[in-house]
């Protein structure tokens, strides 16, 4: 797991410079989301984002590692 959080967090922080949000944001606006099965994916993935941090923050994991894993969180059904 270490090694892959390693593996995503260079990908991340070296190669790509926009803020994770924003992106998120860009990608679902090409979505219709007046469809129920949209916007209930899209909520889902925010509140997946926000436990999924508030996991990493009791586990102690590092600052880096916290964003990586709020990323997973935030694309983990799209």
């Amino acid at each position: 797991m270490q090694n892959v959080l390693k593996f995503i967090s260079f990908f991340v922080y070296k190669e790509v410079d926009v803020n994770m949000i924003e992106t998120f944001e860009k990608y679902v606006y090409n979505f219709d989301m007046k469809d129920e099965t949209i916007k209930a994916k899209y909520n889902h993935s925010y509140r997946v984002m926000k436990l999924s941090e508030k996991y990493a923050r009791k586990l102690k994991f590092s600052k880096e590692d916290i964003e990586i894993v709020k990323i997973i969180g935030l694309l983990n059904d799209w």
